[in-house]
């Protein structure tokens, strides 16, 4: 927009949204309401609000106090000078204020509310400085709600309370202290509603695009670019790892801060060397640091290089083999760090472990590079200082030119404050994502694109099916985290497609985020508000797992039927689906499988079943630290398990009446002794503390070893000689003698003489019922035959040799059966005699 354009719009703005507010140059300039949590620190402490001072007069702040979700007095000397930025930050002390130039005032009482809320800043006549009232939903935009991005107003002569005046930043964490990120952003227009015809197309139709946008006399043209989601490209290299880089190592730091990253810093008294540095791991490295362990854990790299040309439609990329840890820089901003810790000097290491064997690529916003001169600049930290046997750092850089397609969309219709735009896109392949978004061209020549770049799914996104595929299965596509030449930002964006069981067309989850676990294991985490029909996140298990489980190629089928059995036996457990997966971009080429699919335990699965999504949410796992994983109330910390355990050990019996649901942990006991849940007394289950209540639950998880999967260092399939007393000491005698420790909550617990009563008669009531043979080998049998007709039809739809999946499933099945056949005849003498109805489910 013009400067003449700018002033229209904002009394446009005024007159629209009038706020009974003082004459003050302060304004409410940006707001951090839901950063994420990192580890096990809440997002809570990195919470801020940022006050910016546009006119020409220093304004006092004695006096001054925000209300409404949070409480602070400023001090009496506080003030904010013209063109100056304060923040009030939730957390003083924290990391990320450390070294900082602008004034920091905190801590406020309470904390933003991350679902929106009203804030008011007044000054010391208790007049409205300024307000806003704020929300996690469209019309407001959703990068800030979890994402890491701060909600930034994008002029400082916008109304505060209207949401066309606010956008996600495209800085991670925001920009506390300088200029907003979103500045110059143009209000108007934002994209408010669109849709294609047909709703579902086929790999034949042509789809016609509608877009609806606010009014504005300014816009010139309208135009859609199509990412149709062709792989994408090697492209140019800019620096390559093999080339002279400047470096420096870390037994002493490179600069007092981060001069070091800047392109106007001297190294000239910086060593010279080729790249690709390191010791221990030689394939990587062509100058070697024999002097690095012991002496120094960090090394750091820095290499000028020029952009002859720049564009929009550059995206930029580091590739590197790293060992064990880097962070990597373009003129002074952070774009990339892996394993490294989240404050850092010269002696620290790593946080995680990394080899070097295969290259990792990471893509980098063009908006950091400047067209001519530029930096890149890498720190590298080794695992330890004297304990690791090699260290690998080789950067490169590249950049690849997308072209997307574009369409000028023609204007059909305006009513009132809205303008409606179509174009009309050729057909696509089926079992194509098509992505698009739009750019709007202002007359005088600048641009704007929608959705916006730091929106969590910043495309306008379809799915082509041409219903081909025949199974027995719902199916499940996922695409791997990639770049799209729609948007300049470098930052890469999952998929997911779901088509389940009796439903008319698949449903497209753009944006979700699909992320490696161990052994082959992938977590896939959806966007708010465009949930996996109400889940945030699903877990994938290998089809045929190759490690990560003693349990082998069978513990898909010992975990779906888990947390079935879990589920009949009237504990709260995650849902479990075999799902015919595809990876995209679709190839004949591409292995269709049968992977299992279960529910993320988390707080949206409280929600689901009618819980607090709000109260305290534990993992119990014994390799992590604390041992008490806490998923809620990261900022409470762990005193409400903590304060439960000591009632165990000092009033057992009346903590036990009191304390706990007793049906679910009697239901969750019986389970886990049918089904010899190794883990489920020790770690790898979740605790639940019910507000209402104020009674703890137990539900299960990581089910892969149940149902007779041995141990190490056994190789037997059966685990069938569990003894009843196995909560309470963690002893499986019999002929395997091995063991565990004791659980720290079902222990004291069966040790109890009235709850260990009520455990043996919840078994023996259960015996002949959820545990009969004749139910559970009907459920099996069901389970088998459905994958087994899914693979007969995936072979004669792709020609895959499915008889090594058959034999897979058949003898997994089979295990399991044998299993309760002879766990039954272990527990039948072991167990009183329960219900009078036995004889109805008996064989």
């Amino acid at each position: 927009m013009n400067l003449l354009q700018r002033c229209l719009s904002a009394l446009l703005f005024a007159a629209i949204f009038v706020q009974p507010l003082c004459q003050s140059q302060v304004i409410i300039n940006e707001i951090h309401y839901n950063p994420p949590a990192i580890g096990t620190e809440d997002g809570l402490f990195r919470e801020f609000i940022e006050l910016y001072n546009p006119g020409v007069e220093p304004v006092g702040l004695s006096g001054y106090v925000f209300d409404n979700g949070i409480s602070y007095a400023f001090p009496d000397n506080a003030q904010i000078f013209p063109g100056q930025y304060v923040v009030l930050a939730k957390n003083l002390s924290h990391s990320v204020w450390r070294n900082s130039a602008f004034r920091i005032y905190g801590p406020y009482e309470g904390r933003l509310d991350n679902g929106g809320e009203r804030i008011t800043l007044r000054n010391a006549q208790n007049q409205i400085v300024d307000t806003i009232s704020y929300n996690d939903a469209p019309p407001w935009p959703r990068g800030a709600d979890g994402y890491d991005a701060s909600l930034e107003r994008v002029e400082a002569t916008a109304p505060t309370n209207d949401f066309h005046s606010w956008r996600a930043s495209t800085n991670l964490g925001g920009t506390p202290g300088a200029v907003n990120s979103v500045n110059e952003t143009p209000a108007y227009p934002l994209l408010s509603d669109w849709q294609i015809t047909p709703p579902h197309p086929t790999s034949s139709d042509a789809v016609q695009m509608q877009i609806t946008v606010d009014a504005s006399a300014s816009i010139g043209s309208v135009f859609l670019n199509i990412d149709d989601g062709a792989d994408e490209v090697t492209g140019t290299t800019v620096v390559n790892s093999g080339s002279a880089w400047r470096y420096w190592k870390g037994a002493s730091a490179p600069s007092a801060n981060f001069e070091w990253t800047t392109l106007s810093f001297r190294d000239s008294n910086w060593q010279s060397a080729q790249g690709g540095f390191g010791y221990g791991d030689l394939e990587r490295v062509n100058t070697v640091f024999n002097d690095m362990r012991g002496n120094y854990s960090t090394v750091y790299l820095r290499k000028t290089f020029t952009l002859p040309t720049l564009n929009t439609r550059q995206a930029f990329f580091l590739d590197l083999y790293y060992d064990d840890a880097f962070i990597c820089y373009i003129n002074g901003q952070e774009v990339a760090r892996e394993n490294a810790p989240g404050t850092y000097t010269h002696d620290s290491t790593a946080a995680g472990s990394h080899e070097s064997n295969e290259l990792s690529s990471f893509a980098v916003p063009s908006h950091v590079f400047n067209q001519g001169e530029n930096v890149i600049a890498l720190v590298g930290f080794n695992i330890s200082l004297d304990g690791s046997s090699d260290f690998v750092l080789a950067p490169s850089l590249r950049y690849q030119d997308n072209n997307s397609s574009r369409i000028e969309m023609t204007q059909i219709q305006q009513s009132g404050a809205s303008v409606v735009y179509q174009a009309t896109l050729l057909p696509a392949p089926s079992q194509t994502i098509v992505r698009t978004n739009v750019t709007v061209e202002f007359n005088d020549g600048s641009e704007l694109t929608l959705p916006h770049s730091a929106e969590p799914t910043p495309f306008l996104s379809y799915f082509v099916y041409d219903n081909e595929i025949q199974s027995t299965l719902p199916l499940l596509w996922t695409l791997q985290p990639r770049v799209s030449p729609l948007l300049d930002n470098g930052r890469s964006y999952g998929a997911a497609v779901a088509l389940r069981i009796g439903a008319a067309h698949p449903t497209l989850f753009d944006g979700a985020l699909i992320i490696p676990s161990e052994s082959g294991r992938e977590k896939v985490r959806f966007i708010k508000g465009a949930e996996f029909f109400g889940d945030r996140t699903i877990n994938v298990i290998p089809e045929v797992p190759t490690g990560g489980t003693n349990a082998g190629v069978s513990s898909p089928y010992r975990e779906h039927l888990g947390y079935w059995f879990f589920s009949q036996m009237g504990v709260l457990s995650p849902w479990g689906e075999f799902y015919r997966t595809i990876e995209l971009p679709y190839s004949t080429q591409n292995t269709q499988r049968q992977q299992l699919v279960f529910q993320q335990i988390n707080e949206r699965f409280l929600e689901m079943h009618g819980l607090d999504p709000n109260a305290d949410l534990y993992k119990l796992e014994r390799r992590a630290n604390p041992n008490w994983e806490k998923h809620t109330n990261l900022a409470e910390g762990n005193a409400s398990i903590n304060e439960l355990l000591a009632a165990l050990n000092s009033s057992r019996r009346e903590t036990i009446e009191t304390r706990f649901n007793l049906d679910n942990m009697l239901a969750f006991s019986a389970a886990s002794i049918f089904t010899s849940n190794w883990d489920g007394y020790w770690q790898n289950y979740w605790t639940y503390l019910d507000p209402a209540t104020n009674r703890w639950e137990m539900y299960p998880w990581d089910l892969d070893w149940i149902w007779g999967a041995t141990p190490p260092p056994n190789t037997g399939p059966m685990y069938a000689e569990m003894p009843l007393s196995f909560p309470i000491d963690g002893n499986a005698i019999g002929d395997r003698n091995v063991s565990r420790p004791a659980g720290p909550v079902t222990s004291p617990m069966h040790q109890d003489p009235q709850y260990y009563e009520a455990y043996i008669q919840r078994l023996s009531d259960e015996f002949n019922h959820t545990f009969g043979q004749t139910f559970l080998f009907a459920k099996i049998d069901e389970d088998q035959q459905r994958l087994l007709d899914d693979l007969a039809l995936l072979n004669q739809q792709t020609g895959r040799n499915v008889n090594q999946r058959i034999q897979q499933i058949q003898q997994s099945y089979e295990t399991l059966k044998e299993y309760i056949i002879r766990r039954r005849a272990y527990l039948q003498p072991r167990l009183p005699q329960g219900v009078n109805d036995w004889a109805l489910y008996e064989n």
